[in-house]
C-alpha cells in the first residue's frame, strides 16, 4: 500500500500554476509598457529574463538549472547587455547633442556663426 503524502495548502499545484499564470500576465504587462515607452532593449531584457526563469523554477526536469540560472542571468544583465548596447551606440548618430528638435538645432546654428562674416 502506497503511503499518502500529506500536503500543505501552499503545496497545491493549483496554487502554484495560479501563482505562475499571474507571474506571467505582470510580465507580460511590463514588457508591453516598456514596449510602449519605446524601451525596446529592456522590454526584449525583460522578457527573456523571465519567461527562462519562470520555465527554469516552474519545471522539475530543470531543477539542476536552478543553480545556475542566477549567475547567467546576472551575467547577461550586467555583462553582456551593457556590452551589446554600448556597441549598437556606438554605431548610430546618437548623443546628447542629436536630441534636439529642429527648431532648437537652427537656434543653436544660428547662434554659433558671428554676423558679417561669411561661413564657408
Amino acid at each position: 500500500m502506497d503511503a499518502v503524502k500529506k500536503r500543505h495548502w501552499w503545496q497545491s499545484p493549483q496554487l502554484t500554476w495560479s501563482v505562475i499564470g499571474l507571474l506571467c500576465l505582470l510580465v507580460g504587462y511590463l514588457v508591453v509598457l516598456m514596449y510602449a515607452q519605446g524601451e525596446y532593449l529592456f522590454a526584449i531584457m525583460t522578457l527573456i529574463l523571465s519567461s527562462v526563469g519562470l520555465y527554469i523554477f516552474a519545471n522539475r526536469k530543470a531543477y539542476a538549472w536552478r543553480y545556475v540560472y542566477p549567475g547567467l542571468a546576472g551575467m547577461g544583465l550586467f555583462v553582456l547587455f551593457p556590452l551589446i548596447c554600448t556597441i549598437a551606440i556606438a554605431f548610430t548618430n546618437y548623443s546628447s547633442t542629436n536630441q534636439l528638435t529642429f527648431e532648437r538645432a537652427q537656434q543653436g546654428a544660428d547662434g554659433s556663426f558671428l554676423p558679417g562674416r561669411q561661413s564657408l
